[in-house]
C-alpha cells in the first residue's frame, strides 16, 4: 500500500502539472485573442481610411494609383473601395482563424469571376494593399485558373 505522504506527493505533482498545463493554455488563448484584437482594430482603421478615398480620390496617389488611369480601366473609386473591403474581409477572416492553407469560398470565387475585380486585384491591390500570404496566393491561384 502507498504511504500517505507518497500519495500526497503524487497528488501534489499531478496538481502542479495540471496547473502548469492550464497556465500554458491560458497564455496561448490570451496571445490569440490579442492577435485577433490587433488585426480587427487595424482592419477597422483601414476601413475608415479607405472610405476617405470615395470623397477624396486624389488620395489614391498616396498608393501610387492614378485616379485617371483607374477611370480609363472603367473602375470607379467606389468600386475600388468596395473591392478593397471585400478582399479585406476575407483576409481578416482567414488571418484571425489562423488558416495556413486557404480555399476560397464559392462566394469569393464568384466575386473574382468579375473582370473588374480581377483587374483591380492584379493592377492595383495585390502589391499595394496585400501582404504576400496564403490568402493572396489563393486569390492569385484562383484567378490563374479562371484565365487559363
Amino acid at each position: 500500500m502507498i504511504e500517505k505522504d507518497t500519495l500526497g506527493l503524487i497528488i501534489s505533482l499531478i496538481s502542479a502539472g495540471i496547473a502548469t498545463y492550464a497556465a500554458i493554455i491560458s497564455k496561448i488563448a490570451v496571445q490569440r485573442q490579442l492577435h485577433a484584437t490587433k488585426w480587427s482594430t487595424n482592419q477597422d482603421l483601414l476601413t475608415r481610411a479607405r472610405e476617405m478615398l470615395i470623397s477624396n480620390p486624389e488620395l489614391l496617389t498616396l498608393h501610387s494609383i492614378d485616379p485617371n488611369e483607374l477611370a480609363n480601366y472603367g473602375i470607379t473609386c467606389e468600386e475600388l473601395v468596395y473591392i478593397m473591403h471585400h478582399i479585406g474581409a476575407g483576409s481578416t477572416f482567414h488571418r484571425i482563424s489562423g488558416d495556413k492553407e486557404i480555399e476560397l469560398t464559392p462566394f469569393r470565387k464568384k466575386f473574382f469571376e468579375n473582370q473588374k475585380v480581377r483587374l483591380a486585384w492584379k493592377k492595383y491591390l495585390r502589391d499595394n494593399y496585400s501582404n504576400p500570404w496564403a490568402y493572396s496566393k489563393a486569390i492569385d491561384n484562383y484567378i490563374a485558373t479562371l484565365e487559363e
